[in-house]
């Protein structure tokens, strides 16, 4: 990507992150006056030293030892507390934000073109949501202590030069050094970090894709090989976990050096300065409170860019995914029943990620309301690409589709969705109970509904036999169901969208006979008056279809006398 793009792009992300803030600029108000009062209590500290040094007791005034040190627990008590208060705001002010962050995130993730998932790893996925959101809040700590760091840092020079202007003239030697050196060990720390990031990636991507495909693993004994990669992976990972924080202990040793060569001079200074009469031991005292404080902010301000770094690999993640195209709205309509009018005319296609290869070419097709169809054809001829694109899933690069005579981009996808019923080879599963799967199409199904439903997929016995009945856990991936029971699961599920269209992926593919056959009598039941397209390759298990289509070479044309058919 040209780095203007990108750039640009970053800038746009940056602005809409500003809009998660501007909701809560009273908030935010509010939290940069109290950093001022936090900030302001917790510098008295060496001034009380000094007063009760130089004022209370050099000078003998006992009387007012007493209220110096009410005074200083006073202000330190303040000082905690408003820490405490502050701390609390901020982390509910920044939660509110990552919160609102995270929920758009996802719905834009949702809303995306299903091509954008089959590029996508799960466990990048994953990351976005949790580490890059993270990062979010990183950018936001960022901009917070650069300007507490700068608020404070301000104060404190004031202070100095205050006590003497001299000392701020050694501490403004000092602070260029300081900065220097740690700046030059925190680009060599984050080059590791990086590394450390890259690798972590690298792990939960591992994890996630084995453990997401365990029975794999199993059935080709590969247990031995799989952990043999783990050990190598997280060793790794381990290892520049240990050269990353070896870089950062060096670092901090280095700035501790500096700094204590910095408190050595001005014990030198300062101490030749007492001695002489030009410096009380009080200011001493103080100015070398405030030069052990003086550090932090410094500190604070040279790693500040390094942090807004390490946020940029997350923030272009962002901006690649708000920059991803999302399903098409499409113009509204109403979730009105359809009569289930289907017509391909001429539609060509490619998927996205494989535009080398031609997967539908001039398809015409037209299926009247009510009828029911099977389309036939080898294992990846394209069979159930025309259900991905009747249920804009994918959109046609060529031709078009109609449904009920109406062009289907005029459909939004969650109304054109809502009316077709569509079973995937697939069982998608989620976990919980039976009843919490069922009623994913339709939460506001009645207990009526869904009984009904499963009594007409020929379920609804196996289900009131489990332990919990409709409740009973599912299982990992519907364990307790067999692929038969798998499969009336989807077709219950499909039937309490009370669907005007049926699409069936393979359904017997992974049946036997009996299964098959028993399956074969619930499908003739259920789309009985309902538009139906069957996706198969066993076309003799359906013999209730009306016609049968052919697709090959992505061409689709029907074959006469296709009921009498056996592929």
């Amino acid at each position: 990507m040209p780095r203007g793009v990108r750039q640009r792009s970053l800038r746009q992300t940056i602005v809409w992150l500003f809009r998660f803030l501007w909701p809560h600029r009273l908030r935010w108000a509010g939290l940069v006056a109290l950093s001022f009062v936090m900030i302001g209590t917790g510098l008295v500290d060496p001034l009380i030293f000094k007063f009760i040094i130089d004022d209370v007791l050099t000078a003998g005034k006992i009387a007012l030892l007493a209220p110096a040190v009410l005074v200083f627990l006073a202000a330190k008590l303040a000082s905690l507390w408003l820490a405490y208060l502050y701390g609390v705001a901020y982390e509910r002010f920044v939660q509110r934000i990552l919160l609102s962050i995270r929920h758009e995130l996802f719905e834009r993730i949702e809303y995306k073109q299903y091509a954008f998932f089959k590029k996508r790893e799960l466990g990048d996925l994953i990351r976005l949501l949790t580490s890059d959101v993270w990062s979010v809040r990183q950018l936001l700590a960022s901009g917070e202590r650069l300007f507490i760091n700068a608020v404070r840092l301000t104060a404190i020079l004031v202070i100095v030069a205050f006590l003497d202007w001299r000392v701020l003239f050694l501490v403004l030697l000092a602070l260029p050094i300081y900065a220097l050196v740690q700046r030059r060990y925190l680009h060599a720390v984050g080059h590791q970090a990086k590394g450390v990031a890259a690798s972590d990636v690298r792990v939960l991507n591992f994890f996630t894709a084995r453990l997401s495909n365990i029975l794999l693993v199993k059935l080709f004994s590969q247990e031995d090989r799989e952990s043999r990669l783990e050990k190598h992976l997280t060793t790794k990972y381990s290892e520049l976990n240990v050269r990353y924080l070896a870089g950062v202990l060096r670092s901090m040793t280095l700035i501790g050096s500096v700094t204590v060569l910095a408190v050595a001079a001005l014990f030198w200074f300062g101490g030749s300065a007492v001695l002489s009469g030009a410096l009380t031991v009080g200011s001493l005292v103080a100015l070398y409170g405030y030069t052990l404080q003086l550090f932090e902010p410094v500190s604070g301000l040279v790693s500040t860019p390094f942090t807004l770094q390490e946020t940029r690999a997350s923030l272009s993640r962002i901006s690649d995914l708000l920059s991803a195209k999302e399903e098409p709205a499409g113009a509204r309509a109403a979730a009105k029943a359809m009569r289930g009018d289907i017509r391909f005319d001429h539609v060509r296609f490619r998927y996205p990620e494989r535009p080398d290869r031609v997967v539908l070419e001039d398809v015409t097709l037209r299926i009247r309301s009510g009828e029911r169809v099977a389309i036939v054809g080898k294992s990846g001829s394209g069979k159930s690409t025309l259900a991905l694109l009747l249920l804009r899933l994918y959109e046609p690069a060529g031709g078009s589709i109609l449904l009920d005579g109406r062009p289907l981009e005029t459909y939004p996808p969650r109304v054109l969705r809502s009316r077709i019923g569509f079973v995937p080879q697939m069982h998608l599963l989620f976990p919980g109970s039976v009843e919490e799967n069922l009623l994913y199409a339709n939460p506001r199904a009645s207990r009526e509904e869904l009984e009904q439903a499963a009594r007409a997929a020929a379920i609804h016995e196996r289900i009131v036999a489990l332990p919990d009945g409709y409740r009973t856990s599912i299982g990992s991936g519907g364990g307790r169901f067999s692929e038969g029971e798998k499969q009336r699961l989807s077709i219950a599920r499909a039937l309490l969208r009370h669907p005007d269209i049926f699409l069936f992926d393979e359904p017997t593919s992974a049946l036997d006979a009996h299964t098959a056959a028993q399956l074969n009598e619930t499908l003739e039941r259920v789309t009985r008056g309902r538009t139906t397209i069957l996706i198969t390759h066993q076309l003799a298990a359906f013999d209730f279809v009306d016609r049968v289509f052919l697709l090959h070479s992505g061409r689709l044309r029907e074959i006469e006398g296709g009921r009498s058919l056996r592929v």
